[in-house]
């Protein structure tokens, strides 16, 4: 019995790494590429992905327990310490950080420091992403960046993620990480090759980046999009 259970169990876990592979490989990292692809292009990333899927294996646990019939399952994380984020911020620690920009408020629109962003992109055909490029078209129609992966503070949005994504606008306001005053707005259009990255008005931009602590609060990944 204790070998067949052992043989199970072993079975098992080399399963349940096996569907975490083949299911984060997928996961779309931005609108052009996919884990898969970080991974063959990426050398450092392969590694510590590699080392990360060992890692999380290594907690197995278990669902289902009889003699023969042994389930597992792997509890992973996308964001904290020793998560799939902290992946992503040690293969590509050289590459330069940003500030999220500042919007002069030429417009005299009324502004407040706001604690996060709530987008809503429901009805757009959006894809959620790891990390979604935020754009704006300015008064004078020039594209600009509001918000990237090259914008995340890397020790403050940690705990928070990138962005997250929810299905329930009701409770958005009740967020822990957006906190209690987030600046609400919808999307005006998605774009990217997969319809992964997003425009918000110009007058949504001034609003939410008049003041310094919103711009931050971005770069700490303060950010909650409603999808469909």
């Amino acid at each position: 019995i204790l070998s067949e259970r052992h043989e199970a169990e072993t079975e098992a876990r080399q399963k349940a790494q096996l569907d975490l592979i083949n299911m984060l490989v997928k996961i779309k990292v931005n609108t052009f590429k996919t884990i898969s692809d970080y991974i063959r292009e990426n050398r450092a990333f392969a590694v510590l992905f590699n080392k990360y899927i060992d890692d999380h294996s290594k907690n197995l646990m278990t669902l289902t327990v009889n003699n023969k019939n042994i389930k597992t399952g792997i509890l992973f994380k996308l964001f904290g310490k020793n998560s799939l984020l902290e992946v992503f911020y040690k293969a590509l620690k050289d590459e330069p950080t940003q500030r999220v920009p500042i919007f002069k408020n030429t417009q005299r629109l009324e502004t407040r420091s706001y604690t996060g962003v709530v987008i809503d992109t429901r009805g757009k055909n959006f894809n959620p992403s790891l990390f979604p490029t935020i754009f704006v078209r300015d008064k004078y129609g020039i594209q600009r960046t509001v918000f990237s992966f090259n914008h995340l503070n890397r020790k403050k949005s940690i705990y928070n993620g990138s962005v997250r994504y929810t299905k329930t606008a009701f409770n958005v306001y009740n967020d822990p990480i957006v906190g209690n005053r987030p600046y609400f707005c919808h999307a005006d259009r998605v774009t990217g090759e997969n319809n992964s990255d997003l425009f918000i008005s110009h007058e949504d931009a001034v609003k939410l980046l008049a003041r310094q602590r919103s711009s931050r609060a971005l770069e700490e990944g303060r950010i909650l999009i409603i999808v469909d």
